[in-house]
């Protein structure tokens, strides 16, 4: 029953007990009804009541209290532990709760849950939880492992790094302000409108500027401040801190880190930010198939609608074909894909993205097929615009080519670009390399589409052909103020329209861009801008349409890779992106500072190869006489064909390079064909252009010269290789003793079918082949009418052949070199030569040379230039072939005259091995060689008035032996390093076995066989003087020794140095000294050498010749100067065998001097000739020059020869006039000379000439 307690005295209850606080006015109504202001419990209650009226209270187990706070408001409490409580009329304290539920019922609902709830203020609205922690308020909910109330708007929670505390804001609204929608942390302070947090921190905040909710986190450092103003920010002291969001319309996830974040009413920021983004990768948003974009900036924004990175910021992905695409910048503006803006479509090369601008510099790479730099870029899904700055130029690399420019437009739709200025170059890996320099470049639109203002055709721009009356819809590329450029090469002009195949250059835009999916559809064409049906209207369209025609009728194309435009300038293969080109106004090829070829239009159709060229004057680089010339080529319309060869019905050519040519040869038929490769450069002569070397082939051609009339001429060929000559070589007048009044030319035209039929027979290639015939006529008035044909054919590398054949009724005396008495031959007078090679293979092939006179003296007679520069004598067919060391020859040689002494092969073979190792010893590698020669050979003895006998010795040979003869020998050498003195020793030895089938005497044949060696010393001293000369000593020392020797059968008939007896001991000497000073040009330099002889059975003594060879070449007083030496000396007999001695002198003032010396001795030790020669080159003028050459014999002390030549360098032709007079001729020699420049040759005064050509 009830117990009214009324005292003030302590009181205690066993439980279970209930206790009214304050009496209400309803009385006890039992446990489930208790008014406020009652207590029941299980256990037991304890208490007191002071005289003020406050209660004190305490109580054991379960104790369930209820009564009303200092504000009227209800609380229900329950302590599973029991509680410690005081009370008054206007305030409730709590002083301890175990296991504690406590619910206020007020308008500020508020649970609390915990293990022990302490110093609960009714008035303060103040207390501490501990031990799991719940609270529940009517708009959060807190759960900690201690919580500490200092007021209704102040909470300070803590939790453990396993269970941070955690604050939840239950009330969900999307409010125009931040708000913290839920923080963990090990530390949790709420104030007012401020939050705090550290440790383990992690929070959602609702973030109004990108309207969606934000996670963030930080580490154990973390540090989150959440200020009244709607700002603040989360930090980690060294650690990262994390954010994630979703962004647009579409809810794409990202995910950030970084050292700290801000956030606000109107921004988020990530510093130093590692963006992924579309990182759950979720097929519920459509991109299961794609991989999460990454970014890193030094700051990160996010809005509703867009993201910014700022800082060296960097994005990367991945492209529908695997590769990967990044792009770097200063700033980085990025928007998301919106399905419902159908006029916003997305990135070609990212669908997540719309819209992506750059700034502050950028790099962009779309996997290994584009790369772009510049410093600002636009990428929507329509199109891309790039730009770059007044000191920095936008850089754009892709299919192998490189752009550079200002600013650059490029059409998605199309793909074309559009740009006011900028280069194009080729990559490195592109291949061959070229740029193209423009004014503007963009595409030919429809004036309906408003392109016109940016690209505008030149001039007549006409249809591109069939394809545009047919009306299919064109791409067309406009360049302006375009300078082509490849190596030293170069093409100017005007304006360049390039018809490209739409299909292909949009699949290849899609390529480079990363973008997958099906091909391109004509269809679109109409709605991308690209200009449909014609260019232009008027008379281009039969002109370009005809002109392929024509050039494919004239030539069809060929496969493989185009040839070169002009002959040096690279175009694309058939199979490239450009289709056509069309170019107008003042074209230009230039090659270096030289203009190769000039037109005002040109066409060219790169499916066929065809094309033409309007109004063309081109300088062709050709080889005459071994000589590079160039000749101007001009025509009004000139059809290019396939293989990169010219044509025209109507043309000129001339070597003038006048504006106004002093001569012309006017064609009707103009073939220009380049060669397949460069020429060779001759020493002392400039290099020809590497690409722009050409053979040219003219019909129905007229010569016209400024006066007269047109005189007609041959057809005509000037070929690229080193028999090129010109249509007339020269035209000679002269008065001689020999010949008498004398007149003479030389022509030459193309080979015709006759010459490729013989070529056919003889077995050469005839694709490859050219050559041309050579007409020589003079009338030699004391002699006669001397008539030549002469005939060239060439296969590069794989035939040549050329074949002379001179004659003339002569019937007068021989005053030449060589002299045969009339009686003695026929008045026909004849010589036919030639000289052939077939290549078999690399290191293979076989040689015909042959000559036949009529008599032993017509070469020397009328042809005694070439004789004395080479006497045309031999007969011969040789084949050569090798295999790795290993050589081998066939040969066989006739006489061919029966006037002249030889020694025919009828046939002989050989077979050699190279110096090969075949072991090492003492660091030097044993070499071993050897020959194998065998034949049927036969001696001839000529006519001993014009041919020298044969040397026999004491032995008598009788007729003209046949001998077969097998000779076979076996070499072994070890060349040796002998210390640091670098003397390197040779060691060597050798067998020979030789045998022959009949000797001197017909019954006998001889044997023999001989083994030999010795020994090789050398070595090399070099010094190197400050002033940059270098001097080099090589001695020299062998030593040889016949050690056995084995002769039987009589001796061998004498062939060659084959039957010469090898027999006795032989030692040689000497040395080779050069001193070559900076520059390489002055330099000298001697070989001197001698020999000692010992029981050598046919030497008849014992001391050898010493022979020298001396050079110098120097300066003096700034003045070229030459001196050279070489001569013979029998130290025995102390006399000189053999002596040649120049001197040169070049001076500055245009006069050249040469001085020089010669003497022999002959067979029978007597003095055979002793001269001197003297000769002087003056130039007056670039124009003019006299020239003086003299001989004089020293024994008979008179002039042999002299001869004075005024010469005049025309513009075009060489003018000559010189008298002269020979002795044993019987009068003087006059003569006039006309000789075109093209292809002339200054013939050498002597030494210094030599040394500039590089002779020596």
């Amino acid at each position: 029953a009830p117990t009214e307690i009324l005292d003030t005295a302590g009181f205690e209850l066993e439980g279970p007990a209930l206790l009214v606080i304050a009496p209400g006015t309803n009385g006890v109504a039992g446990a489930e009804q208790l008014s406020p202001g009652a207590l029941r419990a299980e256990g037991r209650v304890s208490g007191r009541r002071e005289a003020d009226g406050t209660v004190y209270l305490a109580t054991e187990e379960f104790t369930h209290l209820t009564g009303t706070d200092s504000r009227g408001a209800p609380f229900v409490l329950k302590a599973a532990s029991g509680l410690e409580a005081t009370g008054g009329q206007d305030a409730f304290r709590l002083r301890r709760a175990g296991d504690v539920t406590l619910q206020l019922l007020g308008d500020e609902k508020l649970d609390v849950r915990a293990r022990e709830l302490l110093d609960l203020d009714s008035v303060a609205e103040t207390f501490t939880a501990t031990g799991a922690v719940e609270l529940t308020g009517p708009t959060w909910k807190v759960n900690a492992d201690h919580v500490k109330r200092g007021g209704p708007r102040e909470l300070v929670m803590t939790g453990t790094a396993q269970a941070p505390a955690h604050y939840i804001n239950t009330a969900h609204r999307a409010g125009a302000e931040l708000s913290l929608r839920e923080v963990r942390g090990q530390r949790i302070e709420l104030a007012g409108e401020e939050a705090r947090a550290q440790g383990e921190v992690s929070a959602v905040i609702w973030e109004p500027g990108t309207r969606s909710q934000i996670e963030i986190a930080g580490g154990s450092t973390g540090r989150l401040v959440m200020r009244g103003d709607g700002t603040g920010f989360l930090e980690g002291d060294g650690e990262s801190v994390v954010a994630r969001g979703f962004l647009g319309a579409g809810g794409i996830p990202w995910h950030v880190t970084g050292s700290r974040i801000l956030f606000g009413p109107e921004h988020f920021e990530v510093f130093d930010a590692d963006l992924t983004w579309d990182w759950e990768n979720s097929a519920a948003n459509g991109r299961a198939d794609r991989m999460p974009l990454k970014a890193r900036a030094r700051r990160f924004q996010a809005s509703r609608e867009h993201l910014l990175l700022a800082g060296e910021a960097r994005i990367n992905g991945v492209l529908a074909d695997g590769s990967a695409w990044d792009i770097s910048a200063g700033r980085l503006y990025l928007l998301p894909s919106d399905p419902e803006l159908v006029d916003a479509p997305p990135l070609p090369f990212e669908p997540r993205l719309r819209r992506m601008e750059a700034r502050g510099g950028y790099d962009l790479c779309l996997g290994s097929r584009l790369n772009a730099s510049g410093a600002t870029l636009e990428l929507t899904g329509k199109r891309l615009l790039t730009s770059g700055t007044a000191t920095t130029n936008v850089l754009f690399t892709g299919g192998g080519l490189h752009l550079e420019t200002k600013r650059l437009e490029i059409d998605f739709a199309t793909f074309l670009p559009t740009t006011p200025f900028g280069r194009i170059r080729t990559t490195p890996a592109a291949g061959a390399a070229w740029s193209v320099e423009f004014a503007s470049l963009g595409p030919v639109c429809d004036q309906a589409d408003g392109g016109a203002d940016e690209v505008a055709a030149a001039g007549e721009v006409a249809a591109a052909g069939e394809a545009a009356a047919a009306g299919e819809a064109e791409t067309i590329l406009a360049l302006s103020e375009v300078i082509h450029r490849q190596g030293e090469r170069a093409i100017l002009g005007s304006w360049f329209l390039a018809w490209l195949d739409g299909p292909a250059w949009r699949a290849r835009g899609r390529e480079l861009f990363g973008i997958g999916g099906k091909g391109d559809k004509k269809s679109n064409d109409g709605a991308t801008g690209i200009r449909t049906g014609a260019v232009g209207a008027g008379s281009g369209t039969s002109r370009i349409g005809g002109a392929v025609r024509e050039a494919s009728a004239r030539r069809a194309a060929q496969d493989g890779p185009q040839a070169p435009l002009l002959g040096g300038l690279v175009l694309p293969p058939k199979t490239g992106l450009v289709e056509a080109i069309y170019a107008e106004g003042e074209l230009q090829v230039l090659d270096g500072a030289v203009r190769r070829a000039r037109a005002a239009r040109l066409w060219l159709d790169l499916s066929s190869g065809g094309g033409w060229l309007d109004d063309a004057d081109l300088i062709l680089d050709v080889e005459v006489r071994d000589k590079p010339e160039r000749l101007r080529a001009q025509a009004r319309h000139m059809v290019h064909a396939a293989d990169g060869s010219l044509h025209a019905d109507n043309a000129t050519i001339t070597s003038c390079n006048q504006d106004r040519p002093h001569y012309v040869i006017e064609t009707g038929d103009l073939t220009v064909t380049p060669a397949g490769k460069p020429s060779t450069r001759r020493p002392g002569e400039a290099n020809l252009p590497s690409n722009a070397s050409w053979a040219v082939a003219a019909r129905d051609n007229v010569l016209r010269l400024p006066i007269g009339p047109a005189l007609p001429l041959p057809p005509l060929v000037y070929a690229t290789d080193e028999d090129g000559d010109p249509i007339i070589e020269n035209i000679i007048l002269s008065n001689s003793a020999r010949f008498g009044t004398a007149l003479g030319a030389t022509v030459n035209r193309e080979a015709g079918s006759l010459a490729r039929g013989l070529a056919g027979l003889l077995g050469a290639p005839l694709e490859n082949l050219d050559g041309h015939w050579r007409y020589r006529a003079s009338w030699l008035g004391a002699r006669g009418l001397l008539l030549g044909t002469g005939l060239r054919l060439k296969a590069p590398g794989e035939f040549s052949l050329a074949i002379d054949g001179d004659g003339v009724f002569d019937g007068h005396s021989d005053r030449g070199l060589v002299r045969v008495e009339e009686e003695a031959r026929d008045d026909f007078r004849g010589w036919l030569r030639g000289r052939g090679r077939w290549t078999l293979g690399e290191e293979s092939w076989l040689d015909l040379v042959f000559s036949n006179q009529t008599d032993p003296g017509v070469q020397a007679e009328f042809f005694e230039s070439e004789y004395l520069a080479f006497e045309e004598r031999e007969t011969y067919l040789h084949g050569r072939w090798s295999a790795g060391n290993l050589f081998g020859t066939a040969r066989a040689r006739i006489a061919a005259d029966n006037w002249r002494s030889e020694i025919e092969e009828l046939p002989a073979a050989g077979l050699s091995l190279a110096p090969t190792p075949i072991a090492t010893w003492d660091g030097g590698q044993l070499l071993w060689s050897g020959d194998l020669d065998a034949g049927l050979f036969r001696r001839i003895q000529g006519d001993d008035r014009y041919e020298l006998t044969f040397d026999d010795g004491p032995l008598t040979v009788e007729g003209d032996p046949r001998v077969a003869r097998l000779d076979h020998a076996q070499h072994l050498e070890l060349p040796l390093a002998l210390g640091h003195t670098g003397l390197k020793l040779t060691p060597h030895l050798a067998a020979r076995v030789s045998a022959w089938d009949r000797g001197v005497d017909e019954d006998q044949s001889p044997r023999r066989l001989v083994t030999s060696g010795g020994l090789d010393l050398a070595t090399t001293f070099s010094r190197r003087f400050a002033s940059g000369a270098l001097h080099q000593v090589s001695p020299f020392l062998g030593l040889g020794h016949t050690f056995a020797w084995n002769e039987s059968g009589g001796d061998p008939v004498p062939m060659d140095e084959m039957e010469t007896d090898p027999r006795g001991t032989a030692l040689e000497f000497g040395f080779v000294t050069r001193l070559l000073l900076p520059g390489g040009q002055e330099h000298f330099d001697l070989d001197l050498r001698g020999a000692f002889g010992e029981e050598t059975p046919r030497a008849a003594r014992r001391y050898l010749p010493i022979s020298t060879l001396a050079q110098w070449r120097g300066n003096l007083w700034g003045a070229p100067v030459g001196l050279l030496h070489d001569g013979i000396y029998d130290s025995e007999e102390s006399r000189t065998e053999y002596s040649r001695t120049e001197f040169g002198l070049r001076l500055a003032s245009g006069l050249g001097i040469e001085l020089g010396y010669r003497s022999a001795r002959n067979q029978d030790n007597d003095r055979f000739y002793e001269a001197a020669t003297a000769a002087a080159r003056y130039r007056a003028t670039p124009l003019w020059e006299v020239e003086f050459r003299e001989t004089f014999s020293l024994m008979d002390d008179q002039a042999l020869h002299e001869k004075l030549t005024l010469r005049r360098l025309g513009h075009d032709f060489l003018f000559e006039i010189g008298i002269g007079n020979r002795r044993g001729e019987g009068g003087s020699t006059i003569s006039f000379t006309v000789e075109p420049l093209l292809g002339w040759r200054r013939r050498s005064l002597g030494l210094l000439d030599r040394w500039s050509l590089g002779s020596w």
